[in-house]
């Protein structure tokens, strides 16, 4: 007979094994049962808003009538930039006295002058303190000199092609970088008086876009076709604010990862992975690749986005799906913090029906009962308007679709950071695994504009692009030189899922900024901001002090602020 002492100590010990044993044998199908996604979580926000006392700065006047197809596009993504920044602007194709006796930026869209404005009274503006950009770049007709000192500019050459820059210290929020295979810009030869700045200089030091005093005033150069492409959106601004010397703007502020066709659904892919692997996709991605991914998100603090393609012109089998490594990675990213979406190949995708589309919701639901999808990506192809109706009716929880930044237009679906209908488009500003070309560029163009990091990893790449160069052997190092260059780089970016992204989306579509500079002193006065909300300042002088808001200094010019009022004021 045991003693009630040691028979209570059974009891006991009995008690704690059977916790233990319960713990650690939980079925996996009861954890993702009870999985949902923390973009439901989220609440609306307080908004708030304020006067501005005096008078507000009178903006932009974007200046010009486009006579041919280039002028169009430098006119076009000039006004969606400033529409980004949420800045003041109105367009006039000529300037008139009364334009020229405000303190309006002027941003001239087409590059001969002398048909938007008489060049006298152009260069008394600037001389007696107004600022200009001149975004279409420098006439090609020599004779049209006039403004060349008012441009900085001692001699003018040739027009060539340029594509290796270099973007100089303090004029972006990141450090000076040269980019090879860039950008391919359109730009005149020539030399500079001492006095310029140089923002972005080419091969043998080139001068690309500059700023230059003028007696009293200041502008600064594009010199070239860089407008023609939305991907330049951070060219434009980087230069307005070399004009103005002190300039805000409010930005995302985020960091997005995209893990793209993860994990492979299906077996289509095996016979590219075999050959580079000697294993499947979906043991290369399950065994070796996630590892690696999950581990970089671990040390760099990321949040990943993963998407799975369910959509695609084939029939959806769920029985022929890779449903153990689908969940594996699935619960090990919700796990982590992250979240799922939902992806699709919309290449000859001609026969979609809500039927098929349901197939894949039965699919995702067997798993995950309780998680809600936010989002969708038509990862290849262009997504039409009675496809995309389709998938929100079946996923009526979807309310972000994620589009490429620059597309065709006409075999990919693209678009900016914006709200149309109570959809948040989200797009992907970057992707792939190497970190170098025009991609870089991008990424520090947007980075300059908006503030933020989108990039997509492409896992089905690593399977489907038949060379020996574009698989993740070779990939695997340029990987790492991304990983440091977008993310280590940037801590100044909060790491975000995308449904908490795009709350920051919905934030800024209805934000109303009104500023007041002065020689010591900005005033911010906003109007529907809430407490938290991000801007990049720059300024040639530093922050000295600052009442209603917090800053973080990203480099000599550059400043992030975080409103802590709907009005703030910078002293410098």
């Amino acid at each position: 007979m045991f003693s009630r002492k040691r028979l209570a100590y059974i009891i006991i010990i009995t008690m704690i094994f059977s916790a233990l044993f319960f713990l650690f044998n939980l079925d996996h199908d009861f954890l993702r049962s009870q999985a949902i996604n923390d973009g439901d979580g989220i609440l609306p926000l307080e908004k708030y808003s304020a006067i501005l006392e005096g008078k507000a700065d009178d903006g932009f006047i974007v200046v010009g009538n486009p006579q041919n197809e280039s002028e169009e596009l430098i006119k076009t993504n000039t006004i969606k930039a400033l529409s980004q920044i949420k800045a003041t602007h109105r367009e006039v194709d000529y300037l008139s006295e009364a334009d020229l006796s405000k303190e309006a930026l002027l941003v001239f869209v087409v590059n001969d002058i002398t048909k938007v404005g008489e060049l006298e009274d152009i260069a008394e503006y600037i001389r007696k303190g107004g600022h200009a950009v001149f975004a279409a770049g420098i006439p090609s007709d020599s004779d049209i000199s006039y403004l060349n000192p008012i441009w900085g500019i001692l001699e003018r050459g040739s027009f060539r092609t340029v594509t290796d820059l270099t973007f100089h210290e303090g004029f972006f929020p990141y450090d000076e970088i040269e980019v090879i295979q860039a950008y391919a810009s359109y730009s005149s030869s020539l030399r500079l008086e001492k006095a310029c700045e140089i923002l972005i200089s080419g091969e043998n030091e080139l001068p690309l876009v500059w700023s230059h005093d003028y007696d009293l005033g200041r502008i600064s150069m594009i010199n070239g076709t860089f407008m023609e492409s939305k991907l330049s959106s951070g060219i434009l601004i980087a230069s307005i604010n070399a004009s103005l010397e002190q300039s805000i703007y409010p930005i995302l502020a985020t960091k997005t990862v995209f893990l793209d066709a993860i994990p492979p659904l299906f077996d289509g892919n095996d016979d590219h992975s075999f050959e580079y692997y000697g294993r499947s996709a979906e043991s290369f991605v399950r065994d070796k690749l996630w590892a690696v991914l999950l581990q970089k998100a671990t040390v760099l603090d990321l949040k990943l986005t993963s998407s799975f393609m369910a959509i695609d012109k084939q029939s959806f089998v769920s029985q022929n799906a890779n449903q153990q490594t689908f969940s594996y990675i699935s619960r090990e990213i919700i796990q982590t913090g992250g979240e799922i979406t939902l992806s699709g190949n919309h290449v000859e995708l001609d026969n979609l029906t809500e039927e098929r589309i349901q197939q894949t919701k039965d699919f995702f639901e067997n798993f995950f009962p309780n998680y809600k999808l936010n989002a969708y990506y038509p990862l290849y192809g262009k997504m039409d308007q009675a496809q995309k109706e389709m998938i929100l009716s079946v996923y009526p929880s979807i309310d972000i679709l994620r589009i490429l930044y620059e597309g065709d237009g006409i075999t990919q679906s693209s678009g900016d950071f914006e709200v149309i209908d109570e959809q948040v488009y989200y797009p992907t500003t970057t992707y792939g695994f190497k970190a170098e070309g025009l991609q870089m560029y991008t990424f520090l163009s947007v980075l300059t504009s908006h503030g933020v990091i989108s990039h997509s990893f492409d896992i089905n790449s690593l399977f489907t692009v038949p060379s020996s160069e574009s698989n993740w052997n070779t990939l695997n190092k340029t990987f790492d030189t991304l990983s440091d260059l977008y993310f280590k780089d940037t801590p100044w970016l909060e790491s975000k899922t995308l449904s908490m992204a795009a709350e920051k989306v919905k934030l800024l579509d209805v934000l109303e900024v009104k500023t007041k500079t002065e020689v010591d002193q900005m005033t911010v006065a906003c109007s529907d901001i809430t407490i938290g909300q991000k801007f990049m300042f720059y300024s040639n002088k530093e922050i000295v002090s600052a009442t209603g808001a917090t800053y973080t200094r990203i480099n000599s010019r550059y400043y992030m602020i975080e409103a802590k009022a709907a009005s703030f004021v910078l002293h410098y």
